[in-house]
């Protein structure tokens, strides 16, 4: 399991389609800022302990979390 703690921890350029795989996610604000047209693949993560939102999403990014 791989942990990933920046605030935030990732920010998704337009377009984006980046898959995260067994994450563990926790940030002071944000843990995933997806936008644009990006697309997300969140596989088996967990996302706690953030300030502010676990994943925002904004415009037309179309995240697909899974299990």
């Amino acid at each position: 399991r791989r942990r990933l703690t920046r605030p935030p921890c990732a920010t998704l350029a337009p377009e984006a389609a980046p898959i995260f795989a067994r994450c563990e996610i926790n940030a002071k604000t944000v843990g995933v800022k997806a936008f644009g047209a990006s697309a997300p693949r969140l596989e088996r993560c967990l996302i706690d302990r953030c300030g502010f939102q676990g994943l925002r999403v904004m415009e037309e990014a179309a995240p697909v979390l899974v299990g």
